[in-house]
């Protein structure tokens, strides 16, 4: 319990939260006054007095604003073998979804690449949670590896294009995780369409978040020099770079595998402003890396204000492709928030 000294008053007295009375300082000379309590009675009254928060709750605060921090890992393995029980297509508004799903009776888990990446990005991801007993679904955002655009006109927004996914394999209530610029449609689906979830985990993403200080610094980030940086320096970690250089080069060929045509911002349907991120139902995870460039740490604190039941976590020196670059953290990390779910 910290202890506060009023060193300004003549006889040294010491404020702790547990008391709301005056007691003199071990050692203090104060003579009688002491020993008479009505000699600090307008000292005592001047103190404002102490907000103290029950036991529960400070409990409940600390559940909401503790940040969990993930270690990294120094050694990395190929990408897991993985085979999907189902594979194909989903028809979109003028678009064809290239998908994969792992199958099973579990819970479902939707997974939500990159604008540098695809369907293809998730193995360790896929691999993993299907062993845990969760059904697995990846897909390509149009315009990504596989799914291609029929008609540029079409309008469709990337929430759509989800919920057609869920519908073609008529999913249940489902996990979320949305990484990056799939961050962006997985806020946006939480808001048009909440009862459709579990949970909610928008990782390693700004989320498409409109409020003045999240868009203010945001801009202080993402300046011309730094956006014209090639992918792999912007998205991966230093420590991943320095220390898994085949891992940066399957990177990069994933990136470039991933591209058909131009790369386009995910469509909303929602504005998310303030009022949006107090509306959001799923529990939710916000999840980045300690070496995240584009998403540092530090910008959770603009979003503990507006969004409730919300938990946080940091996986240390990952990158903004903290799924690729530290996947045993990512996964353990991911896990320990869905099981509560």
């Amino acid at each position: 319990m910290k202890a506060f000294l009023y060193a300004g008053l003549t006889a040294g007295i010491l404020v702790t939260p547990a008391c709301s009375t005056l007691q003199p300082v071990a050692g203090s000379t104060v003579g009688s006054a002491v020993d008479d309590s009505r000699s600090f009675a307008p000292i005592r009254d001047n103190i404002p007095a102490l907000n103290i928060p029950t036991a529960s709750e400070r409990q409940a605060q600390d559940a909401v604003d503790a940040t969990r921090y993930y270690p990294a890992q120094a050694m990395w393995s190929d990408e897991p073998e993985f085979t999907p029980a189902a594979e194909g297509y989903v028809r979109g508004d003028g678009a064809s979804l290239w998908y994969q799903d792992s199958g099973g009776a579990g819970v479902p888990i939707v997974l939500l690449h990159a604008s540098t990446g695809s369907g293809a990005s998730w193995r360790h991801q896929q691999a993993y949670f299907s062993q845990k007993g969760y059904r697995v679904i990846v897909y390509s955002r149009r315009g990504h590896f596989r799914s291609t655009v029929d008609s540029p006109a079409a309008q469709a927004s990337d929430t759509a294009d989800l919920l057609a996914v869920a519908r073609h394999l008529q999913l249940p209530a489902f996990h979320l995780l949305g990484t990056a610029a799939g961050g962006f449609t997985a806020m946006d689906f939480a808001l048009r369409h909440p009862d459709q979830l579990r949970s909610l985990i928008i990782a390693s993403s700004l989320g498409g978040v409109d409020t003045p200080e999240f868009v203010a610094a945001t801009a202080r980030l993402l300046v011309p020099e730094f956006l014209a940086l090639p992918s792999h320096i912007k998205e991966l970690g230093p420590a991943y770079r320095a220390l898994n250089p085949g891992g940066t080069q399957r990177w990069i060929a994933l990136e470039e595998l991933a591209r058909q045509g131009v790369p386009r911002r995910p469509t909303m349907e929602n504005r998310i402003d303030e009022r949006a991120l107090r509306r959001l139902q799923p529990p939710t995870l916000f999840l980045t890396g300690g070496a995240d460039l584009y998403v540092p740490p530090a910008l959770f604190a603009l979003l503990r204000p507006h969004v409730r039941n919300a938990s946080y976590a940091v996986i240390a020196e990952a990158g903004h492709a903290a799924a690729w670059e530290q996947p045993a953290a990512f996964n353990s990390a991911v896990l320990s928030f869905i099981a509560q779910h």
